[in-house]
Order: C-alpha cells, then sequence, then structure tokens
C-alpha cells in the first residue's frame, strides 16, 4: 500500500532556497545602501516618475553587505508617491544592466513607504495572512539610504513577476497584467470594454509578451457569458481573494476601487487574481468599518468579479466558508493580535530612529490598539486601531445573516484502492454531518486545474445506506498523483477538508510505469520512403505506449553488434529534444544509415534482411529497454518490407508492405494497444545489519497499472554460487521472501523479476549485501561547486570536487560506492549510477583518518574516482550511497549558500563535524583538497549546517526504523499522520534514534503508507515511509 496523505500544499514552500527564506524573513531587517554618482539623485528621480516611462537611475546597491553595481532605481506608487516628500517608495531593479544579477531568485526589489498605515505593519501582516489561502508575496522590512544618508525603514515586498508565476501557479511564459491605476472611472471591474486593445489599456498594464487578445476575451465571458466562467477565471482563487479583501476591510482593491490587483494566466488558460498593496487593509482607506456587509456588491453591475459569485449559490457557500475559515484561524484565536505585536516589536528600533517616518512613534505604537485621526485618505477620518477593527468585525460577522445555519462536518474522506495505479478506476468515499449534497475535486497536476465530480449519498454509489451522511462517486485516473480535497454543504452553509482547499489539498501517489519504448517496425531493404536527406535508408519505427512524451536522448541503439558492447553502439545525443522526443502513444523513425552527421536519429549500423537483430538500451548502457531478432525466414530480406508489431506494441509481429495485407507504416499507428510492464519499486532487505542466525527479508512494491502480476521471484545467488529463484509472497503489492542465514561475511547477489498477466517481464537492477555487514561510517567532509584555480585532477583539469573523510581506525576502499547530485531518488530505484569500480585499491582506498577526493566532472573516463555528474554552483546536493544501492553512507545539500562563491569550498569544521564554513580565498582557513579542515585559526566562528536535513531507513521498514537528523545542535519532534490525515504517533529524535513502528499507546502501526513530518530550524521536512511487517 502506497498512498500517502498530505494536509497541506508544501509545493509553494519547497525550492525556494535559502535566499528567498533569508531575504523575505521577517525576523531580518534588511540594509539597503543606494548609491548615485549624481547630488540631485532626489531630482532626477522625480522628474522620471513624472515623465511615466518608468526610467531608471543608475547606481550601486550594497545589500546586507553584498555590492551589486549598475543597478537601476525608480520612484513607484500612487498616493504613496509625493514629489515634495523625502521618503518616497523604491522600485530595484538588480539586473537592470548586468544580466542575471539578482539576490537568490529576485531581481526586482519593492519598497513601500508605509503610507496611510501608522502601524506600519498593514502590508506585512496581510501578506502574511494570505499565503496560508492564496499565492501571496513574500514581505518584511528594510533599512534604506541613499549616499549614506538614511531614508528611514521600509517594506520591503516581493515582486510579482515571471518567478512568482513560475513558482505560484508553475507555469511561465502565460498571460500577465497589473492594475495599479487610480481610476474611479464607472467602469465594470473586469468587465467588457469592447474588442479594440486601446479600451483597456489605460486600465491594464501588459507585464508579458503577448495577452491582449485573451483578457479581452475573458472580460467578454465575465460580461456576456458568465455560465463560462470556470473556462477562464480560477473561480475558486477568486473566491478566495475577495473573501480575504472583504474581511480585512481593504477598500483600496478591486473589491471597491479598479486597481491594485494582478491578473496572471495559467497552464489552464484561466486567470488568477493576485493581491497587490495592502498598506490600506484593516480599514485604512476611506474610512472602512468593522460592520463592512460580507455580502457588498452581490448584485452590482460594476463588480462583477463579487456578483457573478454571488450568483451562484454554491460559490456564495464557498465563500462564506472560505472567510470562517480565515476567521477561525487568524481572528477567533487572537493570532492576528499576537502577531502584529511581534511585527511592531521587530521594526520598532527602526521606525524610532526613522527621521523620515510618515507618523510619530506615538502613533505607530498606538496604531495596533487606537484609531488614528486624520490617516486615511479620501476622507477625514482616521486609520482604526487593527484590534479593535478586528475584534468588532468578528463579532459583527459571526451574528451576520450569512453565517447564520447548520454548518457541514466532513469527518472523513478516502479512496479505493488506498494504493492507486495509473489508468485505474478510483471510488472516493466523503463522510459528513449536516450535509445534503457533496462534491470532489482531484487533478493530477499541480499546473492543471481541478476536475469535479458531484457525489452521492443515495445507496447506489458505494455509499452505503442513503441517507446515512456517506457519499460516494468512482472516477477514472491517469498519470501523475492525485490531489484531491472534499466540499459538503446544505441550504445554508458549507465546508471545505482541508479547510483551505483549493489552496491546499490531499495527495496520494499513483504509480506509474517507467517509461518503456516499443521496437514497433523494421525495414532492413528500403527503397521508398527516404529520411529528411532523400536517402533511402534502413529504418526503425520506435512507439511511446505511455501518457506522456519520452526523450529518448541518452538512450543507446545497435545492430546485432550489442554483444560486442557499449562501444560498438550508438547513443543518441542531447541537445535536440523537438528530434527525439516521442509524443505520448506517439512513433519516431531512426535510421539505420551510418551517417552520424545528418543528426541525433541516425545509427553508426545498417540493417542485414537476412539476419539481423535491434537493440534499444537505456542511458545507463545496462538495461535493454526492448530488442528484436529476425532471420530469413522471417521474409525481412525483400525491398519494401517491414516487420511490424500487431497490435501497436503487441506481442505478435507479422509482414507489412508488397504483397501483404496491410502497407508500411512508418511514423504511423500498426494499430492496437500496448501491454505495459510491471513496475519494480523501493528494493530493501531486513534487518540491517543482517544477523548470521536470521533469515534476511528481501522486498520490494511491484505493481501493473494495466493488468496483475501473476508472478513475482527473488533471484539470487552466493557470489560463486549458481542462482536460484524463489517466488514472493504478496502482501497488498508488496512482495517479500526470505532466504539464508548465511555466515558472517558471505556475498549475497540478488535482483527481482515479476511477470504481467500478459506475460510481460520486469527486472530490477542487480543489488548485492554482505551478511552480517555494516558500512562503515564516512563523511563528506568538504566540496567545491566551482573550481577554477584551487586544484586540478590528474588531467590538469579544475573540475568539482568533493572530499571524503574516513574517521575510522582502518582503511575504507570507495570500491562499490555509488556517488551522484540531487538525481538521487530515495530509495525507487528509478536512478542508477555507476559505482567506484573495483580494481584500483591504490586510488581507491582512504587510510584510515585520511581523505580522498572525488571529481564531479562528468568523466568517468578519466579515471575511478571520475564520477557521472556534476555539481551546481549554487543549489545541488551530494549523495554517497553504500554499494548495497540501498543504504545512504552520507549526503549533503546545499542552495544559495552566503558567501560559496567561484574557488571557495564548504566544509565540516572539525573534520567529520557537524558544523560547516567557508574555506578559502578571503577565509582564515584555506580550502583543504585531501587534507584535514582542521587549521591555526585562534577565533574561528564556527557555523551551523545551513540546510538541516534527515534520513529515514529502511524504506519499506519491518521490525524498526532508524531516524537521524544530520546538522542540527538539538533535537527534533517527529509525527507520523496516517492516510486519513490523523497524527498517530509523536517522538522525539536527537542525532540518532530508533523506532518501533508504534502509535502514541504503545500498539503497533498496521501495513501502509504514513507521512513523517519534522520541523528543522524552521523548515517542514516531510518523508513517505511505508510499514510493511
Amino acid at each position: 500500500m502506497k498512498a500517502r496523505v498530505i494536509l497541506i500544499a508544501l509545493i509553494l514552500s519547497i525550492g525556494l532556497g535559502l535566499w528567498a527564506q533569508d531575504f523575505y524573513d521577517t525576523d531580518t531587517v534588511n540594509d539597503i545602501h543606494l548609491y548615485f554618482t549624481q547630488s540631485n539623485w532626489r531630482q532626477i528621480l522625480n522628474q522620471y516618475y513624472a515623465a511615466g516611462q518608468e526610467q531608471r537611475l543608475v547606481g550601486t546597491a550594497i545589500i546586507n553587505g553584498t555590492v551589486y553595481d549598475s543597478v537601476g532605481v525608480r520612484f513607484k506608487g500612487n498616493s504613496s508617491y509625493n514629489p515634495n516628500r523625502i521618503k518616497n517608495p523604491f522600485n530595484i531593479k538588480l539586473d537592470h544592466i548586468i544580466e542575471d544579477q539578482s539576490i537568490g531568485p529576485y531581481t526586482t526589489l519593492k519598497l513601500a513607504n508605509g503610507f496611510s498605515d501608522p502601524s506600519f505593519i498593514r502590508d506585512i501582516l496581510s501578506y502574511e495572512i494570505a499565503q496560508k489561502y492564496m499565492p501571496a508575496c513574500l514581505a518584511n522590512f528594510a533599512r534604506v539610504y541613499v549616499n549614506d544618508v538614511l531614508i528611514g525603514v521600509y517594506n520591503s515586498i516581493q515582486a510579482i513577476n515571471s518567478h512568482f508565476m513560475r513558482t505560484h501557479l508553475h507555469c511561465s511564459g502565460e498571460p500577465r497584467f497589473k492594475c495599479g491605476t487610480n481610476t474611479f472611472d464607472a467602469i465594470p471591474v473586469w468587465g467588457y470594454l469592447g474588442p479594440n486593445q486601446s479600451s483597456y489599456e489605460q486600465y491594464y498594464e501588459m507585464k508579458s509578451s503577448s495577452g491582449w487578445d485573451e483578457l479581452i476575451n475573458f472580460t467578454n465571458v465575465m460580461s456576456n457569458n458568465p455560465e463560462n466562467l470556470a473556462e477562464v477565471l480560477n473561480i475558486d482563487r477568486n473566491l478566495w481573494m475577495i473573501a480575504f479583501q472583504n474581511l480585512l476591510v481593504n477598500l483600496d482593491s478591486p473589491i471597491n476601487v479598479f486597481h491594485n490587483f494582478y491578473l496572471y494566466g495559467d497552464a489552464a488558460g484561466r486567470f488568477n487574481p493576485i493581491i497587490w498593496d495592502m498598506n490600506m487593509s484593516f480599514g485604512g482607506f476611506m474610512g472602512g468599518s468593522a460592520t463592512l456587509d460580507p455580502l457588498r456588491n452581490s448584485n452590482s453591475n460594476t463588480y462583477l468579479l463579487i456578483s457573478r459569485m454571488m450568483s451562484v449559490p454554491r460559490h456564495k457557500k464557498m465563500y462564506i466558508a472560505h472567510m470562517r475559515t480565515m476567521m477561525e484561524e487568524n481572528f477567533a484565536n487572537g493570532w492576528f493580535a499576537t502577531r502584529g505585536a511581534e511585527l511592531q516589536a521587530i521594526c520598532a528600533p527602526y521606525v524610532q530612529e526613522d527621521p523620515n517616518f510618515l507618523y510619530t512613534y506615538n502613533q505607530f505604537a498606538s496604531n495596533l490598539n487606537n484609531s488614528i485621526q486624520g490617516g486615511g485618505p479620501g476622507s477625514p477620518g482616521s486609520v482604526p486601531g487593527i484590534i479593535p477593527l478586528m475584534t468588532s468585525r468578528l463579532n459583527y460577522l459571526n451574528n451576520h445573516s450569512a453565517f447564520q445555519g447548520t454548518i457541514p462536518t466532513i469527518t472523513s474522506i478516502v479512496h479505493n484502492p488506498q494504493e492507486l495505479e495509473q489508468n485505474s478506476t478510483v471510488h472516493f468515499t466523503l463522510t459528513a454531518q449536516n450535509a445534503t449534497a457533496a462534491r470532489l475535486g482531484i487533478r493530477q497536476n499541480l499546473a492543471a486545474k481541478f476536475d469535479y465530480f458531484e457525489m452521492y449519498d443515495d445507496g447506489q454509489h458505494d455509499d452505503g445506506v442513503a441517507g446515512d451522511g456517506i457519499f460516494g462517486v468512482e472516477v477514472s485516473i491517469g498519470a501523475g498523483d492525485l490531489q484531491y480535497y472534499g466540499w459538503a454543504e446544505n441550504n445554508s452553509q458549507g465546508a471545505f477538508l482541508p479547510a483551505r482547499a483549493e489552496h491546499e489539498f490531499f495527495e496520494s501517489p499513483v504509480t506509474t510505469e517507467e517509461p518503456f519504448i516499443y521496437i514497433n517496425e523494421i525495414q532492413a531493404k528500403n527503397t521508398a520512403y527516404a529520411d529528411p536527406f532523400g536517402d533511402f535508408d534502413d529504418w526503425v519505427e520506435l512507439y511511446n505506449p505511455n501518457d506522456y512524451p519520452v526523450d529518448i536522448a541518452g538512450m543507446y541503439m545497435t545492430d546485432s553488434h550489442y554483444s560486442n558492447g557499449i562501444d560498438a553502439w550508438t547513443q543518441i545525443p542531447q541537445g535536440f529534444p523537438d528530434e527525439t522526443t516521442i509524443p505520448a502513444h506517439g512513433y519516431l523513425l531512426v535510421w539505420f544509415d551510418e551517417h552520424l552527421d545528418q543528426g541525433p536519429l541516425h545509427i553508426n549500423d545498417k540493417l542485414g534482411g537476412a539476419a539481423d537483430a535491434v537493440y534499444l538500451i537505456a542511458s545507463n548502457g545496462e538495461t535493454v529497454i526492448d530488442s528484436k531478432e529476425w532471420v530469413a525466414s522471417d521474409g525481412l530480406d525483400v525491398n519494401n518490407i517491414s516487420f511490424g508489431r500487431v497490435l501497436d506494441g503487441g506481442s505478435e509481429w507479422q509482414l507489412f508492405g508488397v504483397g501483404q495485407p496491410l502497407p508500411c507504416t512508418p511514423g504511423a499507428t500498426n494499430g492496437g494497444a500496448a501491454n505495459v510492464l510491471p513496475q519494480i519499486k523501493y528494493v530493501t532487505y531486513e534487518p540491517y545489519p543482517t544477523l548470521t542466525d536470521q533469515p534476511i527479508t528481501i522486498a520490494a512494491s511491484i505493481t501493473d497499472s494495466d493488468g496483475t502480476i501473476s508472478l513475482a521471484e527473488l533471484v539470487w545467488k552466493m557470489e560463486h554460487g549458481q542462482e536460484t529463484r524463489k517466488e514472493m509472497d504478496n502482501v497488498a503489492h508488496i512482495y517479500m521472501a526470505d532466504i539464508g542465514p548465511f555466515p558472517d561475511g558471505t556475498r549475497i547477489i540478488y535482483r527481482i523479476e515479476a511477470t504481467d498477466n500478459s506475460g510481460g517481464v520486469t527486472a530490477s537492477q542487480t543489488y548485492s549485501l554482505i551478511a552480517a555487514y555494516e558500512y562503515p561510517q564516512l563523511y563528506i567532509n568538504e566540496f567545491m561547486a566551482s573550481n577554477s584555480s584551487t586544484v586540478t585532477d590528474e588531467y590538469g583539469e579544475y573540475d568539482d570536487w568533493a572530499e571524503i573523510y574516513n574517521p575510522n581506525n582502518f582503511p575504507v576502499d570507495l570500491a562499490g560506492y555509488y556517488f551522484t547530485d540531487d538525481h538521487y531518488d530515495f530509495g525507487e530505484g528509478t536512478y542508477v549510477v555507476n559505482p567506484i569500480p573495483h580494481g584500483f585499491e591504490a586510488q581507491t582506498v582512504i587510510p584510515a583518518h585520511g581523505f580522498k577526493i572525488v571529481w564531479f566532472d562528468d568523466a568517468p573516463a578519466q579515471g575511478p574516482l571520475h564520477v557521472i555528474n556534476k555539481l551546481g554552483s549554487s543549489a545541488d546536493a551530494i549523495y554517497m550511497i553504500s554499494p548495497d544501492m540501498i543504504h545512504l553512507t552520507d549526503q549533503v545539500t546545499y542552495q544559495n549558500i552566503p558567501g560559496l562563491a567561484t574557488d571557495l569550498s564548504w566544509g565540516r569544521y572539525p573534520d567529520g563535524g557537524d558544523f560547516w564554513r567557508l574555506f578559502g580565498p578571503d577565509q582564515d582557513i584555506p580550502c583543504t583538497p585531501g587534507a584535514s579542515n582542521s587549521g591555526t585559526a585562534v577565533d574561528d566562528e564556527l557555523i551551523p549546517a545551513a540546510n538541516p536535513d534527515w534520513l529515514i531507513y529502511p524504506n519499506p521498514m519491518r521490525a524498526s526504523l532508524t531516524l537521524e537528523i544530520k546538522n542540527l545542535d538539538e533535537p527534533a519532534w517527529v509525527q507520523v499522520f496516517n492516510i486519513k490525515g490523523q497524527k498517530v504517533a509523536e517522538f522525539k529524535v536527537d542525532g540518532k534514534s530508533t523506532w518501533n513502528g508504534t502509535d502514541d499507546s504503545g500498539k503497533a502501526l498496521g501495513n501502509g503508507i504514513y507521512l513523517m513530518r519534522t520541523v528543522l530550524k524552521g523548515e517542514t521536512h516531510t518523508r513517505r515511509l511505508g510499514i510493511f511487517k
């Protein structure tokens, strides 16, 4: 069983990198120094602003001590800008002149001056709340100087740009629009203004290279065809947005004024509203009050973004449910007041020193709890205190008619089977109290929109007895992990599970077959079908049976010379995806013509009609993906006759072409359906280390997406013995077999073979283990990801390198160990690299307490310590895997380490320790490739590891699980959740611990997939765990 449930959408928090977290960390107040050669820089920026062309003044920025040359600076803002004001908002473009100059992924910094916000936290507090429910900017504080003169403290807000789009909408190149106008024209918000682009240009600013046609169509649907609105608008995201703006009484937004929003297209062709400019939230605009009607503008012809939602009863209930969730999670529990005080405490010292703060310090300190007179634009009123405003607002909303009625309670949503397979049927049940209707939302791609399925409590959808509160529906799924959520409603109210859907959702893995490509049709004597160069060459047709495209670059093809080894094969070159990618269920012709100069699909062999063979070999150079041999009696030694599968991907072969019932079909279907081979993953063995008096259990997950597994066998032998086959037992798609026990030191070589009901056979890679042996501890001790002058390999090349340290009192041979970068797949067995070869002891043995350099140069031919990877200069990982191909010996991940640059290394200090630091030029200790990291400096500052991480093994577990927390000097708490998202266990891990698979009451957990979660230095880390006993 391999299903898992993720209660929150962790995707948005993954991959932001250390700079992303640090630069916009709210506990950090960034120092920004701008330098211009022009003493009248302010006058120039005012002139540029008045011209309205967004021209920039070029200067130098020093940000947190790092110099950024040739940045472009301009003033920004609408009401917040005033040419007579000393402290105006800034827009700083780091890559204005120097391409790719950035702070991590950020190329543009936007600094707001706190206009109309005496509390100075409205922007940041609002964005923090919004991030829980929708794409929203990161934000913190920054202190800004110009030519060493303090201008003041600013709110630093993440720019909404293409990086934001990729991070939150998981796509690029789609239409992007901003509306920052100050118009009060009586035009409908997002309404149709006619077919001409010019009618829209005064209200929308296009930020992408194209998109006007899409925007005009969007507004036309909004105004004239609202029944089709879901095709052009992300309905749920709009519901979250308008509920958020109304709840926070933010009338400086599109629910009240035609400005302060972005519209970004997504991969599904829909526009997504993005919030912007939150300094007037919490009642800061036009005297917004606690009694703002949650249904305001529900029938408006101007505010279509609201009225189109409220006109659909279900959408109206969803809107109220979203608002209720935000009320409960941020205001009813008092979180907003506590967080507001924390944010003010962070910026208070900087506000106090700010010579140009727009309010007095007393007004700043008071505005969390008290109103400030005359602070809001548009009226002579005041800016309300945030706490009393929202306290009153919560009371008002709880008593509003829109929030009355019984709220449904969803207690569970589960699917059967629990282990999901590609191209299968899944039954969902949702259990709810006080519900009369329910809906399921599912998708299998993070960039896609959810598909919706009504659920039924009628006793006819495997939902139990009619009217029992259990709703059922059956759906078909394809490829990709399944993301889903539930909705239940009655006549007056509704509820989501999880409550933050669609921004958060449950997720279960879907077993997907590894890409398999068939040799589908072969012609060895061709005089009728020319290649792109007009040559009539031998050809082979490949067929992709998968639901997704497959790039064959890196794979090998050859004829009967296969037995001559890899040097005799032709590798399909990288870099030509338009030519080497086979579409889903598509075809690709490869020419066997010995003309490698004609392109990536030409093979250095020719085919013999009387007898020959074709092989397609995986990029690892070991696995034969498919092959076909023929002899003279097969009839292929005739012009314009081909030999092909019937049907496409089928097991039967027949002749096509001259004199045959069917013609040759190069690049087209032979007709038929393919058999998808079984998939073998997560091979493991127990116990580790093995014992001399107990059997060894070898297990793996084996599935077949289009059939069943008819036989699974463990094929094993002792190193110098004969192969033995043993049928494996099946427990919920986990196949297991016991062998042994064996004497200490016995080497066992094994693989797993699976046969499906169509006769298709899959073999795993070949593994080995040594009885009663535990691999010694070794450390990745130091590495350099960009080496230009520090140390050369034996060929005089400055390559990436990693230093391995042996802390033991005995030598250790690296032969048999595997090294890879961030392509490591954590046990799935889908990414295989070559091990350090045996037979080079003089080069591969690390002496006791000694060191050895491994070169990451993608040049294994240069020697045994050269591996098939290169390291990323700013972000990557290094994994050292034991010779059994299952257990990790050590690992290190890194991402945007401050100061790490060319010819600087990152290493443990002291050797094998838990602290990491920089070595090299301008450091007090030099780089020490192949030698101890310990130096002679007396005042070394130890830097904690930037990337704490944790290991769990073996996975799946049987008797016990080892958990190891790395790069953390304090204990960590680990939580375990079952497939329903319920927490079943919680325990503390201090360094390295074992867990016996019991819940908090001491009861053994059942077989299945669980989610383990821990928080390390403020970051949430998750691991899937299989328990199979």
